[in-house]
C-alpha cells in the first residue's frame, strides 16, 4: 500500500470505515506543533500584557457599627493583606439597613 492513500477498514461488526493515512503522521504533527505554538505564543503574550494586581487601594466596608466583632476581625484580617498584597487595605463602616447595605 502507498503511503498517502485512502483504505477502508472493516470492523469487527461488519461496519466499514474510511481513514485516510499520511507520511507517518508527519502532517498531523505539524499541525499539532503550529496550534501548540500559537497558544504559547498568545498565552505569553497575554501574561505581559497583565497588570499587577491590584494596582490600587482595597476598601473594605464593614456594615456594622465600629468597635464591634465584625469591625475588629476586619481590621485585623486587611492589616494582614495589606504586606501580602502590596497595598493599602482600608477599613470603612457605614452602619444601617440591619446589614443591607
Amino acid at each position: 500500500m502507498k503511503t498517502g492513500s485512502s483504505r477502508i477498514n472493516e470492523s469487527k461488526d461488519g461496519n466499514r470505515k474510511h481513514d485516510k493515512t499520511t507520511k507517518n503522521g508527519e502532517v498531523e504533527m505539524k499541525k499539532i506543533l503550529l496550534i501548540s505554538l500559537t497558544v504559547f505564543l498568545a498565552m505569553a503574550c497575554s501574561a505581559q500584557a497583565a497588570k499587577k494586581f491590584p494596582s490600587r487601594n482595597i476598601t473594605n466596608v464593614v456594615v456594622w457599627g465600629a468597635g464591634g466583632g465584625t469591625d475588629t476581625c476586619n481590621r485585623i484580617i486587611s492589616a494582614e493583606m495589606a504586606p501580602f498584597l502590596g497595598v493599602n487595605v482600608n477599613v470603612i463602616n457605614k452602619t444601617g439597613g440591619v446589614g443591607g447595605l
